[in-house]
């Protein structure tokens, strides 16, 4: 039943996509129009939707784990994820209008979609024998999720007022998804973990802040083209992510900071060197 579902809802967002892309291509709307905004949240609202429709559909019996929500905001954490990737790929796409780019998009994106309504699946049940497999896809799909948002958000060359604080606010939603998802199947294990959601909050809002402060020096360096900035940011995030999921683990020492300074150094040299070249 759930693999039934996972078709369905990715086959409905990749020709909304599509949509949006034909719409686009023939020029009927520019890219603030009305119609395309409307799709986009529409498509976003199907995906929050769809992914308790998928979590419906885990079989029963299965060792679930449990449900978490946003601070403050009661919005169920497993909609999260899905939900920004789609908007991801919404704006993101009307940043190349004209280029060609859109027309192709809708078939990386719906492997994405399928890809982490999958992982949803799959990760909800610690007895299911894709379940590392699943969180690990998850957290892929985050970084894919704050590199479409990120690359949206430099792109847009705004404001470093509104563009930093974007970039942070996406950071610490995506943070605490995957701290939250993180934690709870530690626990459900029997793992060291740090679990209290005060804590991880506080942490996810660390990194947005870090995220933040990096986007507005970012938006000094004009040079820079969309994807590469967008690139830039996400190696950013990886790291800040790293270090903060091994501390929430209690095994951060040296060595990890060591580790992942030395792969955001080398992936920022990689960056640059494709800025350049």
């Amino acid at each position: 039943m759930r693999t039934e579902r996972i078709f369905i809802l990715s086959g409905l967002l990749t020709f909304g996509l599509g949509i949006m892309s034909a719409i686009q291509r023939a020029g009927l709307v520019g890219t603030g129009g009305l119609v395309v905004w409307a799709l986009g949240a529409g498509l976003a609202l199907l995906t929050a939707v769809g992914a308790l429709w998928v979590r419906e559909g885990v079989p029963a019996g299965s060792a679930l784990l449990p449900r978490g929500r946003l601070p403050i905001v009661p919005v169920p954490l497993e909609t999260i994820l899905p939900a920004m990737l789609v908007v991801g790929y919404s704006i993101f796409l009307q940043l190349f209008v004209g280029s060609g780019f859109e027309a192709v998009a809708p078939a990386p994106a719906g492997l994405s979609f399928l890809a982490v309504f999958w992982a949803q699946a799959h990760g909800a049940d610690t007895r299911d024998r894709y379940f590392g497999l699943a969180q690990a896809a998850l957290n892929l799909c985050a970084h894919l999720t704050a590199f479409l948002l990120f690359s949206v958000i430099y792109g847009l060359k705004v404001r470093a007022l509104y563009s930093a604080t974007s970039t942070g606010i996406v950071a610490a939603l995506l943070v605490y998804e995957m701290l939250r998802r993180d934690s709870a199947w530690h626990l459900a294990l029997g793992l060291p973990v740090e679990g209290r959601r005060s804590t991880l909050a506080l942490l996810s809002l660390a990194a947005g802040l870090v995220l933040a402060q990096i986007t507005w020096g970012l938006n000094y360096w004009a040079a820079l083209t969309t994807l590469v900035g967008g690139a830039f940011l996400m190696v950013a995030f990886y790291v800040v992510y790293g270090v903060v999921s091994h501390y929430v683990d209690h095994n951060l020492n040296r060595a990890i900071l060591l580790e992942f300074g030395g792969v955001g150094a080398l992936g920022l040299l990689v960056v640059f060197a494709s800025a350049f070249l």
